[in-house]
């Protein structure tokens, strides 16, 4: 372990728990409750799963680029504008 040299105090911590296992209509109640298309709802839950965003492009067939822009979309849907706030907000959902 290394000791953490930060510019700056930390004034938030989130610990987002072990994805575990999703419902099986997962996608249907992101869709459901964000008007969120069967793509972006995907996404979501791929990064519900702690998939990275490399791997959320090279499983879904898609670039950076095109994930990035579904991601912007999402974030706007939501009502957020990080990765962290868009899995806790998908997960209130699906726990």
């Amino acid at each position: 372990r290394a000791a953490w040299s930060l510019p700056f105090a930390i004034s938030v911590l989130a610990v987002i728990r072990s994805p575990g296992k999703l419902p099986l209509d997962a996608a249907q109640r992101l869709i459901r409750a964000f008007d969120l298309t069967p793509a972006e709802a995907d996404v979501a839950l791929l990064l519900c799963q702690g998939r990275s965003r490399d791997e959320i492009a090279v499983r879904r067939g898609v670039s950076l680029e095109t994930l990035r822009s579904q991601l912007r979309a999402i974030y706007s849907k939501l009502g957020c504008n990080r990765e962290t706030e868009l899995i806790l907000l998908a997960r209130s959902v699906l726990d």
